[in-house]
């Protein structure tokens, strides 16, 4: 399972009382926890902007414990075909997550999110909630 930043955001804070049951689940189901390199990279933006040297660590423990799919080639040209059709039917979503659910089609993973609103746009990507 791919998780998005917005489950890993969630976790981090400890405030999404769903959020942390489901890691819970996920953990009690020994469910193979991943992200793409593009969450990773989401979350480093936050924690870059804010400078705080406790969350840096606590980032630094979570995503060392999940397996990184990287973005390559193969996930930009999912990536390119998905903003096309996305562009065809006049439905922007942020490239970020275009980047994501690429990478969770390509690596053929359940991509675990909060934001249905974008994702669910996206023919061919499998979601689950929280």
């Amino acid at each position: 399972m791919i998780l998005d930043s917005s489950f890993i955001i969630d976790l981090l804070q400890g405030r999404n009382a769903q959020a942390l049951e489901r890691a819970h689940e996920l953990d009690a189901k020994f469910i193979q926890r991943a992200i793409s390199s593009v969450t990773a990279f989401e979350v480093w933006k936050g924690i870059a902007r804010t400078g705080n040297s406790h969350e840096k660590e606590k980032v630094e423990r979570l995503i060392s414990s999940l397996i990184i799919y990287s973005f390559g080639i193969e996930e930009g040209k999912i990536a390119a075909y998905i903003e096309a059709d996305l562009e065809k039917r006049g439905e922007i979503i942020d490239l970020e997550d275009i980047f994501i659910a690429a990478t969770a089609i390509h690596q053929r993973e359940t991509l675990l999110t909060k934001n249905q609103k974008h994702f669910r746009k996206i023919a061919g990507l499998n979601i689950e909630t929280y």
